[in-house]
């Protein structure tokens, strides 16, 4: 069986960024309400109707790639490099910069840049922002709108919205 720890443990891993996803889904096969899914695309997908919460998921990563956001955030940095730009950019092509356009884009100071990483204050986000220009300032991409998962197709909130 495939896991997160193992894999983490050897060498970090197999992808070349030593701070993303390891794709085992040993955050899925710990949480207690079938919250989770695997995506398509090797990453999990969370059920907001049966996630609970409970940070099972968070502490079951060993990259600590999963944390807690508030129901109702709209964006999210989907990078947890620390690295430097120029080293990103060798490991992943959506990787975040560290380049500040999002932060000097953000009307209401959501966003500010942590350690070469775009961090967002999601209880600003979702209080304030209505135009997410940090999805289109983005050079990589990094910065996404959070995705429901509503009948086993990933969709955004606006999609939910409108079926």
């Amino acid at each position: 069986m495939q896991d997160c720890y193992a894999a983490n443990l050897l060498f970090g891993g197999p992808k070349t960024c030593e701070y993303g996803c390891l794709g085992f889904g040993t955050c899925v096969k710990n949480c207690p309400f079938g919250a989770m899914t695997m995506g398509s695309n090797g990453i999990p997908v969370i059920d907001t109707d049966l996630c609970t919460g409970c940070g099972t998921c968070e502490k079951a990563c060993p990259k600590s790639v999963i944390s807690l956001i508030p129901l109702g955030a709209k964006v999210e940095v989907v990078c947890n490099s620390k690295d430097k730009g120029v080293k990103v950019r060798k490991a992943c092509t959506v990787g975040c910069l560290g380049c500040g356009l999002c932060a000097r884009n953000c009307d209401h100071n959501a966003i500010k840049v942590e350690n070469n990483l775009a961090v967002v204050d999601a209880h600003i986000c979702i209080n304030e922002c209505s135009e997410e220009k940090c999805l289109t300032k983005c050079p990589t991409g990094a910065i996404n709108e959070i995705l429901l998962k509503l009948n086993d197709h990933e969709i955004s909130k606006q999609e939910a919205a409108a079926n």
